[in-house]
């Protein structure tokens, strides 16, 4: 069962570390706020100036429907880089004859500024009381800004027009709303006025240009239409008395002679219908026309003549004919000379169309050049409604604004950072660290007291015994004693058991826990020893040496090498300092005399704790903890690593201890309550 397997904490898990971490995640969320506050005090506020123009009405469709297409290009154009370009060329050549006596800085700055500056000036007057101060920087700046052009409006690039400048529609309106963004209120609406000053003159000498332009157009065009209008006329004119069409009567006239002859020729043919075989000589000879001969149903027969016995004289048949072959000339004549007329008064009516369209040409141009003539001022499509004033408000958010939501955006995130931290840390927090995690059972907390110290453990522990950590020892000490594992062999010792108190690391509170724990188990009533085996620090000797010189000194184990155990009257335990001879204590190690001592100190004692050297880096700590009883290991709150404790668990398997979870307890020593409780 691995560390991170476990570390997966649910949500109870993680509402207890918040509020054990608060103080860490209110100082994140408190040090995010104010970075927020000095940013936003820090950054220049922003000003919008806003100019408006009124689109005109649309005359392409009807007068209450609103034209959306117009709206939105006069919005393109205005954003468009050509204009854009226009207006910065106007901006470097025609800047404003004053700059803005503002500073470029935030209100709250510049009230910082101004109120160090006054107490300079104090301070001046009154060491220099005979000369007069000096006129502050603004002062100077605001005397010579009178004659200074603004620096700022010809350093105004593209890219700034581009993202100060912003063109909308007001709702469903035909008004453009045109505003720009600055950092100095009177420069935005300055640029704003330009902006839309520009586009409508623009606009202006656009209409005007295109006006020129159509005048000088009409005025060449009007001669020559003109001239073209006189050719066709005379075109005309000349055709009809070309061709003798002077009027339409002529035709006229022409077809009642044709009507007549034909009459006249039906009427002849009528008469010779008798002797109808005296006209084929005519016929023969084509003199009559086969138009005229079928005048009137009158057909010349082809048979051949028959002489009728009561027929005409042959000198009234040669009148007759004579007569005919006249009238029939005389048809053809006219017949011919009207195919003439009609082919003239064809190309006539084209000559007069042509007429036409050079009249109709010369007068709309006429048309035209009158109405320029009379037309007024031009008609622009915009105009300005509404110029740009100078904000008196800074349109960006106040620096305010900005604390709340970096309060709790960083307020989140150091949870996060806490949270993160949490599940990379491997530090010993809680009984279920020891449990789960180490691998062995924990039998008690030891609170952390700021004062305490070995030499005064008797003012703690036994002066007064109802604090906290007298407390917290007790439950330890009664635990470990109703857990405590007596090997069978050592039975007949009247029950003693041994403890052996180490670590992993120094400085984890092993010798405090081992000089506590035999204090209390003293406190019961019990016989205890305390042998000092800790030769490397000696922390035990040097505290008992403070506690008073009137220890006594006896020898025990006489067939063994000699032991000196020293009675602690004031603590009531005696105690082995072993620590002091280290010569002895590493004999005893190194010849396995170890085991003997206690088993001659048993008979005499009902408890005896050893204080032993840390586990990681001291060979003979192994040694120790394999000839206890018992084993204590204590874990420093929040500071001990639980792969450190591990390992070291893993060297008490290795020394012989195959029981780890009867024989090995756990101790956390200098918890802080306080934070101990979100755990």
């Amino acid at each position: 069962m691995t560390y991170e397997e476990h570390r997966t904490p649910d949500l109870k898990d993680l509402i207890a570390l918040l509020r054990r971490r608060w103080k860490l995640i209110a100082t994140f969320a408190t040090t995010g706020a104010i970075l927020a506050l000095v940013i936003g005090t820090s950054i220049p506020p922003s000003y919008t100036s806003k100019a408006q123009l009124l689109v005109a009405r649309s005359d392409a469709g009807p007068a209450d429907v609103l034209d959306e297409a117009v709206v939105d290009t006069h919005i393109e154009l205005i954003v468009s880089p050509r204009h854009l370009l226009e207006v910065q060329d106007s901006l470097a050549s025609d800047p404003p004859r004053r700059r803005s006596t503002e500073a470029p800085h935030s209100p709250f700055l510049n009230t910082v500024i101004l109120t160090a500056w006054a107490k300079l000036q104090g301070a001046l007057a009154t060491f220099l009381s005979h000369a007069s101060v000096e006129a502050s920087p603004m002062q100077t700046a605001e005397d010579s800004d009178g004659e200074a052009i603004a620096d700022e409006l010809q350093m105004i690039d593209f890219a700034e027009l581009q993202e100060g400048i912003s063109v909308y529609k007001e709702q469903r309106s035909r008004v453009i709303a045109v505003t720009f963004t600055a950092n100095d209120p009177d420069l935005a609406a300055f640029i704003a006025n330009r902006i839309v000053e520009n586009y409508v003159k623009r606009g202006r000498e656009g209409q005007l240009a295109q006006r020129r332009m159509l005048e000088r157009e009409l005025a060449e065009r009007i001669p020559s239409a003109k001239v073209a209008l006189e050719r066709a006329e005379a075109a005309v004119r000349d055709h009809r008395i070309a061709s003798g069409l002077l009027d339409e009567k002529s035709i006229e006239a022409l077809d009642r002679q044709i009507a007549e002859l034909r009459r006249q020729l039906a009427i002849d043919l009528a008469k010779a219908g008798m002797g109808n075989t005296s006209l084929s000589p005519l016929q023969d000879h084509h003199e009559i026309s086969p138009g005229v001969a079928g005048l009137n149903g009158v057909q010349l027969s082809s048979e051949p003549p028959i002489r009728a016995a009561d027929g005409p004289s042959q000198s009234s048949r040669s009148a007759l004919e004579e007569r005919l072959h006249r009238t029939s000339q005389r048809l053809r004549s006219l017949e011919q000379s009207r195919e003439s007329l009609r082919e003239a008064e064809t190309k006539l009516k084209e000559l007069e169309r042509e007429a036409s369209a050079a009249a109709q040409l010369y007068e709309s141009l006429l048309r035209k050049q009158t109405e320029l003539s009379v037309q007024g001022p031009i008609q622009q499509d915009v105009h300005i409604v509404s110029a740009a004033m100078p904000p008196e408000q800074p349109s960006s958010p106040s620096p305010v604004l900005f604390v709340l939501p970096a309060f709790v955006a960083f307020a989140i995130t150091g949870g996060l950072l806490v949270i993160v931290k949490e599940q990379i840390d491997r530090r010993v927090r809680s009984e279920r660290d020891v449990e789960e995690f180490v691998g062995v059972p924990c039998i008690g907390l030891l609170p952390k007291r700021r004062r305490f110290r070995l030499h005064r453990a008797r003012h703690n522990l036994i002066d007064k015994p109802f604090n906290i950590y007298g407390e917290a020892i007790r439950s330890v000490v009664t635990t470990a004693l109703s857990r405590r594992r007596i090997p069978s062999r050592q039975r007949q010792f009247r029950n003693c058991a041994v403890f052996a108190v180490t670590s992993s690391e120094p400085g984890e509170g092993k010798t405090t826990l081992a000089v506590s724990f035999a204090v209390s188990v003293g406190m019961l009533g019990q016989r205890v020893l305390l042998i000092d085996l800790d030769f490397r620090s000696k922390p035990v000797a040097a505290a008992l040496g403070k506690i008073g010189k009137d220890a006594a000194d006896k020898s025990e184990g006489a067939d063994s090498a000699r032991v000196v155990v020293r009675n602690i009257a004031k603590l009531g335990i005696d105690c082995l300092p072993l620590a002091d001879r280290r010569e002895d204590a590493l004999s005893f190690l190194m010849a396995d005399q170890l085991s003997s001592i206690l088993n001659d100190l048993r008979g005499q004692y009902d408890c005896i704790i050893i204080d032993s050297p840390p586990l990681l880096g001291a060979t003979e700590a192994r040694t120790i903890a394999a000839v206890a009883d018992n084993v204590i290991l204590a874990f420093k709150w929040g500071s001990t690593e639980i792969e450190t404790a591990s390992r070291a668990l893993r060297l008490l398997q290795h020394s012989g201890i195959k029981d780890i979870q009867r024989r090995v307890f756990g101790v956390i020593t200098q918890v802080n309550p306080r934070k101990h409780r979100f755990s």
